[in-house]
């Protein structure tokens, strides 16, 4: 059964006071695109707030659109007074991250979006992302640029086989254990062992996981399940830049096809990371670029799953690439990146 996440129609905080930055001339901005900034956050409320003014800052045309999971932190929306075009939506349930109930939560965000606002671009944060350079040039790019969209995917084949085929070319059941449940679980992870080393893909398998998360047993569907006739698996970063051709052909392709949505249930985890980027990836009408996502992200340790959080020590890098966004960004380990890049972008305390 799909998890029951509760979007309201009306925002619950549009805010149109005065901004506290300079506005950029007229001229400058009278011909870049309206973008929204969706950012999707559970941690940290001040720096998600501060987010939300630098998205703001040098961009009168453009809006965020902010969910935050009230159910990890509390962010109250009187925190946003005083920053205008602020859609705040919010949800009912716990979201658990690395689940299903994360993928729906964007699906329907970005229903509500394409129901409720005009716009032309929208660009993907979490709440420890932040913009490295003016939003007007980011917009000016967005502006000039032939793609559709940007994103970060390969096929799932040429991923590592723990982070991409036994992810994604699964589906996971837990067994109820019984007496000698540890011996067949040995004997199928042995099993499974054997055909891999022998070139061939299991039919059955053990995952790579903690014992704590009980008898889990993969399953490889027949003839592929729904990666067959061309439509093949990607996966990449769950973060994206894409206009709104791209936008609209990404959700309605998703609400269309519920046996997709119900597969991505079953497999191992973190389906953000693969859902959205193969529905875009097999888009033959998109026009995509694959490999780069405007993201600045290091990878010292990414058995962790968790990227390097860059401090004022990276300043140089930052300068150096040409990234719209970094990621991750803490305010509670390093305050002095985050007043550089306000001062960068143009945003006054």
């Amino acid at each position: 059964m799909l998890d029951q996440v509760t979007i309201p129609k009306t925002t619950t905080a549009t805010m149109t006071t005065a901004r506290d930055v300079t506005p950029t001339p007229a001229a400058a901005t009278s011909k870049l695109p309206r973008v929204v900034y969706f950012v999707a956050s559970h941690v940290c409320p001040e720096q998600v707030v501060r987010l939300v003014r630098a998205c703001r800052s040098g961009a009168p045309h453009s809006r965020v659109l902010l969910h935050h999971d009230q159910n990890v932190s509390r962010l109250d929306p009187s925190q946003l007074a005083g920053i205008d075009n602020v859609d705040f939506l919010s949800q009912e349930i716990r979201i658990v991250r690395g689940w299903f109930s994360m993928t729906l939560m964007v699906m329907k965000s970005l229903r509500w979006l394409l129901d409720n606002r005009d716009f032309d671009w929208a660009v993907y944060l979490s709440g420890q992302d932040y913009p490295l350079r003016p939003l007007a040039d980011i917009e000016r790019f967005l502006g000039e640029t032939q793609y559709d969209g940007f994103i970060d995917v390969k096929p799932v084949e040429e991923r590592s086989w723990v982070i991409g085929p036994q992810r994604y070319l699964y589906q996971y059941y837990t067994l109820p254990k019984f007496k000698g449940w540890r011996r067949v679980r040995r004997w199928l992870k042995h099993r499974g062992e054997a055909a891999r080393q022998s070139g061939q893909m299991p039919r059955l398998l053990i995952p790579r996981e903690p014992l704590t998360r009980g008898f889990r047993v993969g399953v490889r569907p027949l003839h592929g399940g729904p990666f067959r006739d061309g439509f093949r698996c990607y996966m990449g970063s769950m973060f994206w830049t894409l206009n709104r051709k791209a936008i609209d052909s990404m959700v309605r392709y998703a609400e269309e096809h519920p046996a997709l949505q119900r597969y991505y249930h079953r497999i191992q985890f973190a389906p953000n990371e693969s859902f959205f980027p193969t529905i875009l990836a097999n888009d033959r009408s998109l026009s995509m670029c694959t490999d780069d996502n405007k993201r600045m992200v290091r990878w010292t340790k990414p058995q962790t799953s968790h990227p390097d959080t860059f401090t004022a020590a990276d300043w140089e890098q930052v300068l150096a690439t040409d990234a719209h966004f970094a990621r991750k960004i803490d305010q509670r380990v390093d305050p002095e990146l985050l007043d550089l890049l306000d001062r960068r972008i143009g945003v006054s305390a």
